[in-house]
């Protein structure tokens, strides 16, 4: 099965749900959007659209709208974000729910969980076109916290290693 499923998403919470982190990769800003015919479509903020190799077996994922980042050079998808999932607009949900646990069990009551979910259909939901670089879809890895939580979620992040490249982070400029 040629596309690469990283779950469960990469959540750790440090005190209190005040603000959450994750690394900016070096890609571009697009959309998952899987269209009527059942197609999941790219969509860049260019207007630009190409067709992932992925359709959905049945109705259940039309309408679908994951936003994230994509890595052309990995040919991959990092989710961060989910508008609309399974036919439910998911935009007045919050981001996460208050514990990493919660946001796995209760995945439908919160976006990130729903990027969960979408991630774990794609081997049940969707058939693929193989190709020599299939398209991968992972979910990006928050941390949250408040204060001195949140600097160390910070410097977590900066010391952590990620196959793709990165925007340039505040270390580089010391």
């Amino acid at each position: 099965f040629p596309v690469t499923i990283t779950v469960p998403i990469q959540i750790l919470f440090f005190e209190s749900l005040f603000a959450n982190v994750t690394i900016k990769a070096d890609g571009e800003r697009c959309m998952l959007v899987v269209a009527r015919d059942g197609r999941v479509i790219r969509w860049t903020r260019k207007g630009t659209y190409s067709w992932t190799g992925l359709t959905a077996r049945d109705d259940s994922h039309h309408g679908d709208v994951i936003d994230g980042e994509f890595v052309e050079s990995k040919n991959l998808f990092l989710i961060f974000d989910v508008y609309r999932y399974r036919k439910q607009d998911t935009t007045t949900l919050p981001l996460l729910l208050a514990t990493g646990a919660e946001t796995i069990q209760k995945s439908r009551q919160s976006r990130l969980g729903c990027a969960l979910e979408f991630v774990d259909d794609l081997a049940k939901d969707f058939d693929v076109v193989v190709s020599q670089t299939p398209f991968r879809i992972e979910t990006k890895r928050f941390l949250v916290g408040d204060g001195a939580t949140m600097e160390k979620a910070i410097n977590t992040l900066l010391d952590a290693h990620v196959e793709y490249p990165t925007d340039r982070s505040y270390r580089d400029w010391e």
